[in-house]
């Protein structure tokens, strides 16, 4: 490897464990930052369950309330440079998911779901379930001060996965 390739390894190392100490000890500041993002990232998002009734098991989120039990993995970080990194995480959700149903399917449940007439043969629920969300987030530092490092953005990167609790 190159000297200049051996340096910039270097310095990419030493930023990386930088903000992932940062991250450790300041994992409950930045899920209150991450948790503001979201209900945007989260809102529109298609999701499969077999515990959603609809003819193909899917629902699109409308929207979403606090975040809790968010969980950063540090370990698996992936470090961009410049003060980006890319970091596991995982967190609980409640969510108002719409999906329709079939209505003889509807009346042969023993469940009751707010519901409202779509057309001749389908119902539109609205309903709020707890989720359970893994994916990345991403945040941006501002390291020129690596003894004050300050966080400039932050949000949901890309989601893995999204569980019906």
């Amino acid at each position: 490897m190159s000297d200049a390739c051996k340096s910039f390894t270097e310095i990419n190392d030493t930023e990386k464990s930088l903000l992932i100490t940062y991250i450790t000890a300041n994992q409950n500041t930045l899920a209150i930052e991450l948790s503001d993002n979201t209900d945007d990232f989260l809102t529109g998002k298609v999701i499969s369950s077999e515990k959603i009734p609809d003819d193909n098991n899917e629902a699109t989120i409308s929207s979403t309330y606090e975040p809790e039990n968010i969980l950063f993995d540090t370990q698996k970080s992936i470090y961009y440079g410049g003060g980006i990194i890319v970091v596991p995480c995982s967190f609980n959700v409640e969510a108002s998911i719409d999906y329709y149903i079939y209505k003889p399917d509807y009346h042969a449940m023993e469940k009751t779901l707010s519901t409202s007439d779509h057309n001749d043969h389908y119902y539109a629920v609205d309903e709020t379930v707890e989720i359970t969300v893994e994916g990345n987030a991403r945040f941006e530092f501002d390291i020129s001060e690596p003894e004050d490092i300050e966080l400039i953005n932050c949000g949901i990167d890309s989601i893995d996965e999204i569980e019906i609790l």
